[in-house]
């Protein structure tokens, strides 16, 4: 019973404080009958019955010799909308309007502000991820302490920058929340319908479901997504007669392909082209490279994995460094900490590496927990995956971590697991791994929660001056006198 309390309350802080930050920057939760935000503009195009803004051009734009050209459109333009044939398009994911954006209007007969819908399905995110992780343990690992629901729900909620996106909540950050929470909700569907008791057909088919969104939310997730539906036909292939494993296959891939033709169909309507997703017709207020490039990588990947963060005694005493990205010809950047030195818990995933070449050896009995050995392993190559296709990518920014962060740290979890069930027979060399691991999990609840503060562009001090220094006068006593003054 104590534990389900600690549980609840524990959801119930994360919940207050993820609504709290989308709401302090002076942009409450407003329901009203009209709204400007993009997505809401999208869901007024579609109950119109067409695809497109329900927003017409300024003719001015369509007449300049090149409307892309950011020194042209500069007076007319939508910024971040792709202008196509006339039309103003919204070139972002589609899944947030059409599943929960949408039926709320329809519901409620007003508009879901983009702050909360943030807020909705990181929050929803964070149960997804939760209830995975605790089905793998009771499947799998009984005998893990209670005490790592508590971690868990911690480092699910407040070390994967949520807080820090939402500090910021607005059509960018909707589309990647959107499909961080599809992502985890496809990954509970399906172990829960693969491991469970029996087989469940249905939950196959909503795990499939929820991969189409996952692309309908960020199509980035495209190899991180074939490689899930390579790994549950393997699984497959391994299991009773011909019969009995096309059926769930067919589960999982038949809703999938159905999500995936619409989401090709809809660019096809809008742009004329299946895989065209209105990237090459944005508008910008900087000239754009080429979206993807070998040239990136380096850059990128080193700023993803190891960029630290400035720890100093100016609140709120963790600040993210800007990288440039390389995608703008002016030098534009934005703060970006990287894996690796701001969530360091994820490096336990590098140790799967030592923990295979040994029950390769046989030098490793892991009796029960070799199935999370290979789930780790999976959630680890997932956010791999991800950060690698993202480094091709020119767009450089700290909200992209939502896209392989999770992964990492839900490997990262698991792996902890692993060595604590390892090192049954070592207490005390296990007491100083996890002390060590709870003084890490503390630092990166702590930096994600200063970072909040702050967001990109020091949202907080510039949008909400009073709140943000009634924080800063609470840890007065920390800060020189200089500095604040």
């Amino acid at each position: 019973m104590t534990r389900k309390v600690c549980i609840l309350a524990l959801f119930a802080v994360t919940w207050a404080f993820y609504s709290w930050t989308a709401r302090s920057n002076g942009k409450p939760f407003v329901f009203e009958n009209s709204s400007e935000d993009n997505y809401n503009l999208l869901v007024d195009g579609f109950l119109q019955g067409h695809l497109y803004l329900p927003i017409a051009p300024n003719p001015k734009l369509l007449q300049t010799a090149d409307p892309l050209n950011p020194e042209q459109n500069a007076p007319y333009r939508l910024h971040d909308i792709s202008l196509y044939r006339g039309k103003f398009y919204f070139y972002f994911g589609a899944a947030p309007a059409v599943t929960l954006m949408l039926p709320f209007r329809l519901l409620t007969h007003t508009h879901m502000p983009e702050n909360l819908a943030v807020a909705v399905f990181l929050f929803g995110g964070l149960v997804a991820s939760y209830w995975s992780f605790q089905f793998i343990v009771r499947r799998f690992v009984p005998q893990t302490p209670e005490y790592f629901s508590i971690i868990a729900i911690v480092l699910f909620g407040f070390c994967n920058f949520a807080p820090y996106i939402l500090r910021r909540p607005s059509f960018y950050e909707l589309a990647i929340a959107s499909g961080y929470f599809y992502f985890f909700a496809a990954a509970w569907l399906l172990l829960t319908g693969l491991f469970g008791e029996r087989t469940s057909l249905w939950r196959l088919a909503a795990a499939g479901f929820c991969l189409g969104l996952v692309l309908a939310s960020r199509p980035n997730y495209v190899f991180v997504i074939g490689g899930i539906l390579c790994a549950v036909g393997a699984a497959q292939l391994r299991t009773g007669n011909a019969r009995t494993r096309l059926k769930p296959m067919m589960a999982v891939c038949l809703p999938f392909v159905c999500v995936l033709s619409l989401l090709l169909t809809y660019n096809f309507l809008r742009f004329d082209h299946v895989f065209e997703f209105g990237q090459r017709f944005q508008l910008e207020n900087h000239r754009m490279g080429k979206t993807f490039s070998t040239a990136y990588f380096v850059h990128n990947f080193k700023a993803y994995m190891f960029s630290a963060a400035r720890i100093d005694r100016h609140f709120p005493f963790y600040h993210l460094i800007s990288q440039r990205a390389q995608i703008y010809s002016d030098g534009y950047g934005e703060p970006v900490g990287g894996v690796l030195a701001t969530a360091p818990i994820a490096g336990l995933v590098f140790i799967l590496i030592p923990i295979w070449a040994h029950m390769f050896k046989g030098g490793l009995q892991l009796d029960r927990s070799r199935p999370v050995v290979f789930l780790a392993t999976s959630f680890g190559l997932a956010g791999l995956l991800m950060v690698l296709f993202l480094s091709f990518n020119g767009g450089l920014t700290q909200r992209y971590l939502l896209d392989f962060l999770p992964s990492f740290l839900f490997s990262a979890i698991l792996v902890w697991i692993i060595l604590h069930q390892a090192l049954q027979g070592r207490l005390p060399v296990r007491r100083a791994m996890n002390a060590v691991l709870i003084g890490l999990l503390i630092f990166q609840v702590t930096l994600n929660v200063g970072v909040s503060f702050t967001g990109y562009y020091d949202n907080l001090r510039e949008e909400n001056p009073a709140a943000y220094g009634r924080i800063r006068s609470w840890f007065s006593a920390i800060e020189p006198r200089s500095v604040q003054e």
